[in-house]
């Protein structure tokens, strides 16, 4: 198979056999207009900080749960359980289907509303409630996913 023609300048570049295109300038940083300078300066004096965002906490997560939604998602465990005991297969049996169900997925989303609700409720294997996430509209026309907002 022929090699293309970066490659071969490229290699060419790297070995020192050529100089890099003259034609090709690199772009200029861009540079701090004089009013940001001037209000960078200021605050530095005045002790404020430069970023007004806080940063986030550890894991990531820009804000934690409520405590309602704190004692919900605490009860779910039982539930999951009871809810996954008779239940072997996958309900979504999408295109990436193991057959298996490990989890469930929520039909209309985990908004405090509807997380209780079982009926609302699917057992699925993983690939299946990841193909529902990615492949949304499908998901929506099959009935594996609805709009909790939607009046219906």
């Amino acid at each position: 198979m022929a090699e293309s023609p970066y490659m071969i300048k490229r290699r060419e570049q790297m070995l020192g056999l050529r100089s890099p295109d003259p034609k090709k300038e690199p772009k200029p940083i861009a540079k701090v207009s004089e009013k940001k300078k001037a209000q960078q300066e200021a605050d530095k004096a005045a002790g404020v900080k430069s970023s007004p965002r806080k940063p986030l906490p550890k894991g990531g997560k820009p804000r934690g749960r409520s405590e309602k939604m704190r004692g919900v998602v605490s009860a779910l465990r039982p539930l999951y359980d009871a809810f996954m005991k008779d239940k072997e297969e996958c309900e979504i049996k999408s295109p990436v289907c193991t057959g298996r169900a490990e989890y469930i997925h929520h039909v209309e989303g985990r908004g405090i509303k509807v997380i209780l609700d079982q009926s609302k409720w699917k057992a699925c294997c993983g690939a299946c409630n990841g193909y529902v996430e990615v492949k949304d509209a499908e998901a929506k026309e099959k009935g594996h996913k609805k709009s909790r907002l939607a009046k219906s």
